[in-house]
């Protein structure tokens, strides 16, 4: 698995999408619901023209021609005010059921129930331009009453409008996925940027590093050999000082090797590893005897095991058990106790390693893993840098955050595996 951080977007991107997701939604919204209202206008103009229709044919053969009656249209009629009945056809119209405002003009009334639309309309009312035949003006020769009524079987357009209805509700869903499809390129493709841009720095940084370890190795060698023969030699003060600066030579060496360590392949040579032998074994050969281990099994007789390099993992439980220490010796430390906890997931292995030290500075918590940064005043600074290298490497991850009533938690997050 390749060594890969998290970046997360700004609150501008953000921003900026939430508009993107908010125009385009409002865009196929108005477009779905203009269409709708369109649908409804042809479906009213419709109506119109096979209400014309009829009349002229009643006004022109005094009957209405029934093989012209359309399949769709379920009732007919003219009527006077009064409620007497012309001329009618199917679904007959009581006086009762005329809307009150047809005075004003037409008045369509929509039953869903039953898929029926039924237009009311006053006889001479004009008709929409292009629409239907138009009336003779000349003054008609028989009784065509005042109101005529249209009952139509709706159901098409019904089903229409639904469709039309729904397409307004899902089509902002889709533009929100893919507005968040093209949220989550557009922040993978800066991922893999910044990854470049790292790695080509990191790639600089080692083939420098590999140079200057190689330069200074020899004449540390050097320096470190005639102190300890000065040692050796003079028991005085003067041998005092060379035991000193073997000392400082040997943090010199042990710092190239750290640089070599985090240079070096990350993810190693995988393999599963019973967590808590191996931190024993880690707490043993450094002598912390006073770290206790707190294990979560929960009544589980086989081993917790991961799937990581073993060396690494040493390498990463004692980075992060030495910074526990360290942070005990500041300013504000607390008792000094380190308690290192195991506790199962249902798919990870969380090791935390907990102290009552300083707790973390005021700064920003991604800096802390920055190589050859530190708030200390031991250390280099590269130890939380090579852990979290190797932790990613191998699908895991690690997170400092404040422990409650003071301190810092280092929780190391494994992927777990189960004993075959």
């Amino acid at each position: 698995m390749k060594d890969r951080r998290r970046y997360y977007p700004t609150g501008t991107t953000i921003a900026g999408f939430i508009v993107l997701f908010v125009a385009l939604g409002s865009l196929v919204t108005g477009i779905v619901l203009a269409a709708r209202r369109t649908n409804a206008v042809l479906f009213e103009h419709e109506l119109e023209r096979a209400a014309n229709g009829l009349v002229e044919d009643f006004a022109t053969n005094n009957r209405l021609e029934y093989e012209y009656i359309r399949e769709s249209i379920v009732g007919f009629g003219i009527m006077r005010w009064d409620g007497t009945a012309i001329v009618s056809y199917g679904n007959v119209l009581g006086a009762e059921e005329v809307p009150a405002e047809i005075s004003r003009g037409p008045v369509y009334v929509y039953d869903k129930k039953d898929d029926v639309v039924t237009l009311y309309r006053p006889i001479g009312m004009a008709m929409a331009p292009g629409h239907g035949r138009m009336m003779q003006q000349r003054p008609p020769l028989l009784d065509l009453g005042n109101l005529l009524y249209l009952r139509f079987n709706a159901g098409d357009y019904f089903r229409q409008q639904n469709l039309y209805t729904a397409a307004a509700v899902v089509g902002p869903l889709l533009v929100g996925i893919l507005t968040g499809l093209l949220f989550y390129l557009s922040i993978r493709n800066l991922q893999y940027r910044r990854e470049i841009v790292e790695r080509e720095k990191l790639s600089q940084l080692g083939e420098s590093a590999r140079t200057l370890m190689h330069e200074i190795k020899n004449p540390l060698n050097a320096i470190n050999i005639r102190a300890s023969i000065i040692a050796q030699t003079d028991s005085g003060e003067i041998g005092q000082d060379a035991l000193a600066i073997r000392e400082e030579v040997e943090r010199l060496k042990t710092l190239t090797d750290k640089i070599n360590t985090f240079l070096k392949d990350p993810v190693g040579e995988r393999r599963q590893i019973d967590v808590i032998p191996c931190i024993r074994e880690v707490l043993e050969a450094n002598r912390w005897d006073d770290v206790a281990i707190i294990t979560d099994a929960r009544g589980q007789e086989a081993p917790i095991q991961i799937q990581f390099d073993r060396e690494r993992f040493r390498s990463v439980i004692e980075n992060t058990v030495s910074n526990a220490c360290e942070s005990g010796d500041g300013e504000g430390a607390g008792d000094g106790r380190i308690e290192i906890s195991v506790e199962l997931k249902k798919k990870a292995v969380i090791v935390r390693v907990m102290d009552r030290g300083a707790g973390l500075p005021d700064t920003d918590g991604e800096r802390l893993f920055d190589p050859f940064f530190t708030t200390k005043t031991r250390g280099s600074g590269i130890g939380l840098a090579v852990s979290r290298r190797f932790m990613r490497a191998g699908g895991g991850d690690i997170e400092l955050r404040r422990r409650q009533g003071g301190g810092t938690e280092a929780a190391l997050t494994f992927p777990r595996v189960f004993p075959s």
